[in-house]
């Protein structure tokens, strides 16, 4: 398979992500904002909520996520409010495949 056959593949998978997860182009973000959610069974938050991406029962999560390449830290994105109840993160291994899943309480 060529480099440009396997780009455009890439390109039309993650497309294709990026639409079926809907809400922004930051695709493992969106992905494990996903997957806590199917494990919560809670409500997606919208884009505009500062401090929490999912709603439970009250109860506010926000999820952080790294995918683990060769040579990259744990290192999560910034958090920029702390009016969350629980901090979930997901770290996926090099082959998406893998994932740990943790929960916080503050």
């Amino acid at each position: 398979m060529t480099i440009s056959t396997i780009w455009k593949k890439y390109n039309e998978v993650t497309m294709q992500l990026s639409y079926q997860l809907g809400r922004s182009n930051n695709i493992i973000g969106e992905y494990s904002e996903h997957l806590m959610n199917e494990y919560l069974q809670g409500a997606l938050l919208g884009m505009s909520h500062k401090s929490a991406d999912i709603e439970k029962d009250g109860k506010l999560y926000q999820v952080k996520s790294r995918r683990l390449d060769a040579g990259t830290t744990t290192q999560l994105g910034v958090i920029r409010s702390w009016d969350f109840d629980y901090l979930a993160v997901i770290l996926f291994k090099m082959d998406m495949f893998t994932c740990i899943r943790r929960q916080w309480q503050k």
